[in-house]
């Protein structure tokens, strides 16, 4: 049990990830993730696959993974893709770790730059992030692990 709890910081040390930053990441996960569980009323099962950085299968899944993004800015109103909106939620990392900030950026612009909305918000959050979880592994990105 003790080495799932010192791993995170091990890989933020490897990886030179601001601990801080980190942890911040990880509470407003935790903390939209709850909200969004409940408003969706998506289950332990249907969020499993986000938690292993996948791509959620389940209808109540990806409605899940839309609701985070909306939350966050990365998705609008509207249901669809909001290029402003994903810039300025990545700002406030900007003054707490400028490389992982790059980095980030680099996904979000690699990603805004190549997809297109789906059929639904739940669709579009899947193209979404399937592309950062291709992106994130191109420019070295670590994962944040949601222990």
């Amino acid at each position: 049990m003790k080495s799932l709890i010192i791993l995170p910081f091990l890989l933020s040390a490897i990886f030179c990830l601001n601990p801080q930053m980190e942890e911040m990441i990880r509470t407003r996960v935790k903390e939209n993730g709850l909200i969004c569980m409940s408003k969706i009323g998506a289950t332990d099962g249907d969020v499993a696959p986000l938690v292993n950085h996948q791509v959620p299968t389940t209808e109540a899944g990806k409605c899940f993974l839309a609701c985070m993004y909306k939350t966050e800015g990365f998705i609008g109103a509207d249901g669809s893709i909001n290029r402003e909106g994903s810039l300025a939620a990545i700002e406030p990392m900007k003054d707490m770790d400028q490389d992982y900030y790059l980095k980030v950026k680099q996904v979000m612009e690699n990603c805004l730059d190549k997809i297109s909305n789906g059929d639904n918000e739940c669709e579009t959050a899947v193209i979404v992030h399937q592309c950062v979880l291709a992106e994130k592994e191109n420019v070295g990105l670590p994962a944040i692990e949601m222990d």
